[in-house]
């Protein structure tokens, strides 16, 4: 049996790897020269596979005359000529590979024969013909020069149809299915089955990477990416699958920060760099070797920063460029290392760093006040000068008082008249829009700005410009942020028009709309609640419609899901929209929704579930209909999934339980019937326990006032020292809470605790000292004491 090294695993992943990303273009030094091109004739040109570089002469000499039986004799096209004695060949004749290759047998010294007159005539080998027997070399060498013998290429191609071929007939590999196998050669057979076995499991390899991309689809076009003849964008530290258009155009944006843009679409791991490639690597073994290959491809081209005899000052990547910084003269430029560059925000001149020495801070301390002062007092003249021009007559004036003294006296009699109002306005939306922070932030900015310089400018205008301030109020139709989401909303509306002209079903404008939805969303989070509630109700809330029909029927979930966040992002900044959504459709698309879902809850129920915990969380009573929507079904399967989103789920069923009337029966104490669920029992302890709501102490009271057929809800979802912590909590709100409400409902709680015997001395204690609703503190008191009796 044959021995050979079979390369392992990981040699064969690398060659592989390097197989299909390295260049195409690497030159094969093993390759021959083409007989059909030397001789001018090559029909097939670059896509040759043999050599067509006429650098090195070719190796012209006749192997049948070396061998000793070539038929042609002097008419032969090819050289008939023998190898020098140290084994080089003639260099004019012979190439540097035939020196390596072509070795003759040497003959085998025999006994010297005597004399013999009787002898034939002596005749050379290669003047015989093939049927005359073997040659002297062959005869006598025989087992010396077999394995030396080539292999017949025509028959390894299964074409030769010479029966008595002078060269080795090879054996059929069983792997290639080709005759390629020297029957005497050893060596160059354990040679071959290592290659061909490496290259079988090259082909495994990348037959079976193939197979993992074939269904991977685009996480921004949703197109399939192989079926389009795409290539894939591999992200450095995620395994999210992008095409490279797509990926590489989400990078290009310019309207999010570079943290943004840099970080995955939709997991926000952040990625250095994107790799091409049209095979899916997702296995962390198979992506570190591509970064490896990638950045050794990369290194050997050119930085455009460095073309054209540029010195590369201009690169920003410096030593972490991956491409190759080559000067004029050849030699590699080290680089230096890339510098960091951060937009400037109003904070870093408002508040001190702590990154610094003491020193060194309370030394440039003095000089960046200053700096800020002179800045601040320069843009605010501006701003004075600018708004005084105005009050006057406009260019006339000029004209005026090139006229002389009289016209100058009649100038005086105009009054100056400052708006501070109207500077403070243009102050803050100038800060709004340069820093790109929260309004309340600016107004604050401003205030210690203006704070800051108060020292250095006494004057009565800088004054009341500073009172305008610290009483600004913003101005809900003409304000920074009232521009920017009214142009935003502009660009939004024909995009949902012609969503609703095509039925919801085209998606050639989702990248711009999603662009835009989450622009809106920034914004909106950013600003006044006022400001969100007169943009939304000017066109009768026409623009509310727009987005819950596009959360209903559009067939993108990623254009669902921004329309879904822009609506719970407006009802979060202005709860005067919670009307509107409990009048609307909505709470019936997203109970639909949950009544189909069977499987784990994706990001837009999520975030369906935080817009029904924010139009449950007002004092407001929906209407009838949703009772019947959200029944116990719904709330089944909203618990099977409580362990995923703990915290949403709980708070939904608090709030959902919370705005029932105690004359209808509540659809979160049916479904905990129908499945108790121990968890949200641990849950609502600790949220008691964190902070006492009244609507959570409804649905602790609703539990314990529970009484099944079988088993009372309050034992099937509570363990004993849960009821215990509980009475002990109920205490402690009984004492210390001011809210009458809150108090009430702890009361009522403490005595069903009491009757299911459940009672801690703390809270019989905390019963006997409260001073409110004697009758209440009376009769539970009483049940108290008869738990004790019993």
């Amino acid at each position: 049996m044959l021995k050979c090294d079979i390369p392992s695993q990981h040699q064969i992943l690398s060659g592989w790897l390097k197989l299909n990303f390295m260049s195409a273009n690497a030159v094969d030094s093993r390759r021959i020269l083409c007989r059909y091109f030397a001789n001018g004739c090559c029909n097939l040109g670059d896509r040759c596979s043999y050599s067509h570089d006429r650098s090195k002469p070719p190796d012209n000499v006749c192997r049948y005359y070396l061998s000793g039986n070539c038929c042609y004799g002097a008419g032969c096209r090819y050289d008939h000529i023998r190898p020098k004695k140290n084994g080089e060949t003639n260099s004019g004749c012979a190439s540097e590979s035939t020196k390596k290759s072509a070795k003759i047998p040497k003959p085998a010294k025999l006994p010297k024969p005597g004399l013999n007159a009787d002898a034939a005539e002596f005749v050379p080998s290669w003047k015989k013909s093939g049927k005359s027997g073997v040659s002297y070399a062959v005869a006598a060498g025989s087992s010396e020069s077999e394995p030396q013998l080539p292999l017949c290429p025509y028959f390894e191609m299964g074409e030769c149809t010479n029966d008595k071929c002078q060269f080795v007939h090879g054996l059929v590999c069983d792997m290639c299915l080709r005759a390629c196998i020297h029957p005497y050669d050893e060596k160059q057979q354990k040679q071959h089955f290592a290659e061909c076995l490496q290259q079988h499991e090259m082909a495994m390899e990348q037959a079976f990477a193939e197979a993992k991309g074939k269904e991977k689809c685009c996480g921004i076009c949703m197109e399939n990416i192989m079926e389009k003849s795409l290539r894939f964008g591999i992200l450095e530290n995620c395994r999210h699958c992008f095409c490279l258009e797509c990926i590489r155009e989400w990078r290009r944006n310019q309207a999010f920060d570079t943290d943004v843009v840099r970080s995955c679409p939709e997991c926000r791991q952040h990625s250095n760099f994107v790799i091409p490639s049209i095979l899916w690597v997702e296995d962390d073994e198979e992506k570190k070797i591509l970064c490896e290959v990638y950045r050794t491809n990369m290194a050997q081209k050119q930085c455009k920063y460095y073309k054209e005899g540029s010195s590369g000052e201009g690169c920003p990547f410096g030593n972490k460029c991956f491409y190759k910084h080559q000067l004029p003269d050849g030699s590699i430029d080290p680089g230096e290392a890339p510098h960091a560059r951060r937009k400037p925000y109003l904070s870093d001149f408002i508040f001190r760093r702590d990154d610094t020495d003491d020193a060194d801070r309370d030394e440039r301390d003095q000089d960046d006040l200053m700096q800020t002062v002179n800045d601040f007092i320069t843009q605010i003249r501006a701003i004075l000068a600018e708004r005084n021009s105005k009050r006057y007559c406009g260019h006339n004036t000029y004209a005026w008082a090139a006229k002389g003294n009289r016209i100058k006296d009649r100038l005086k009699m105009y009054a100056r008249v400052l708006d501070e109002r109207q500077i403070a306005r243009d102050l803050i939306d100038a800060i709004r829009s340069t820093t790109d922070a929260p309004l309340n932030s600016c107004i604050e900015a401003a205030r210690n700005c203006l704070a800051v310089m108060a020292p250095f400018v006494q004057v009565e205008s800088f004054q009341r410009i500073q009172e305008a301030v610290k009483d600004y109020t913003v101005q809900v139709d003409d304000c920074y942020d009232y521009r920017l989401l009214s142009e935003m909303q502009e660009r939004l509306t024909p995009l949902f028009k012609e969503k609703y002209e095509l039925s919801f079903s085209s998606e050639q404008d989702d990248e711009e709309l999603l662009m835009y939805l989450g622009l809106f969303v920034s914004c909106v989070q950013k600003t006044d609640p006022r400001v969100v509630k007169h943009l939304i109700s000017l066109d009768d809330y026409e623009w509310m419609d727009h987005l819950i029909n596009i959360y209903q029927m559009d067939q993108n979930d990623a254009v669902r899901l921004a329309s879904l966040k822009c609506i719970v992002s407006l009802v979060d900044v202005c709860s005067d929209l919670i009307t509107y959504i409990l009048n609307s459709r909505l709470p019936e698309v997203v109970a639909v929704q949950f009544q189909s879902r069977d499987t784990v809850l994706s990001e837009l129920d999520l975030t369906a579930i935080r817009l029904l915990i924010l139009t449950y969380s007002s004092g407001e009573v929906p209407p009838l209909h949703h009772f019947e929507l959200f029944d116990a079904h719904v709330f089944v399967k909203l618990l099977s999934h409580i362990h995923e989103y703990p915290n949403e789920i709980m708070e939904f069923i608090v709030n959902f339980n919370g705005v029932t009337n105690s004359q209808q029966k509540s659809a979160v104490i049916a479904a905990l019937q129908m499945n108790p669920c121990p968890q949200l029992g641990q849950l609502l302890v600790k949220a008691i326990n964190d902070q006492t709501t009244e609507r959570r102490l409804k649905l602790l009271s609703d539990i314990i006032e529970d009484q099944g057929d079988e088993d009372n809800l309050y034992s099937q979802l509570f363990y004993s020292n849960d009821l215990h912590v509980l009475s002990n909590i109920l205490a402690r709100e009984l004492t210390d809470c001011e809210d009458i409400k809150i108090r009430s409902q702890c009361m009522k709680c403490i005595r069903r605790l009491a009757q299911i015997g459940h009672c801690s001395e703390t809270a019989q204690e905390a019963v006997l000292n409260s001073d409110f609703d004697n009758n209440l503190r009376l009769d539970t008191l009483n049940v108290i004491q008869k738990n004790k009796q019993s």
